[in-house]
């Protein structure tokens, strides 16, 4: 970190820092994102700006809440997938729950936007440190 504040712009040397530091947390429920953000660099949470991000590239109205529930929807079903093969709930049979490809680019829209809005909450509480 002390490196960061020799560089020509420290702002943004440590705003690479963070994001590169941050960048290595696995893919997480919000709440974890949230304390993440908040215990390490006290940043404000980023979902207004994803849910900003998200409206502005769907021409949807996107709420906070629909980010995070979004969020947690695909971690849920990433998490089923990794541990438990992905099959169906109820019945007799081993089928796996099938994948779409709207669901997964829809999935990839929502997590580019969560994202994006990662990063303008840690480069706006980097420039105000």
């Amino acid at each position: 970190m002390l490196a960061c504040l020799a560089e020509k712009d420290p702002h943004a040397a440590l705003s690479a820092l963070y994001k590169a530091q941050l960048g290595q947390v696995t893919f997480q429920r919000a709440s974890a994102i949230e304390g993440v953000l908040r215990d390490v660099i006290n940043c404000e949470p980023p979902w207004e700006q994803a849910a900003s991000i998200l409206s502005r590239q769907s021409g949807d109205s996107w709420a906070t809440e629909d980010v995070t529930q979004e969020l947690d929807h695909y971690v849920s079903r990433r998490n089923k997938i990794v541990h438990g093969g992905d099959l169906k709930t109820g019945g007799s049979s081993a089928a796996a729950e099938p994948i779409q490809l709207p669901y997964v680019e829809r999935a990839a829209v929502v997590v580019q936007g969560i994202g994006d809005g990662i990063s303008e909450v840690v480069d706006r509480r980097v420039r105000n440190a």
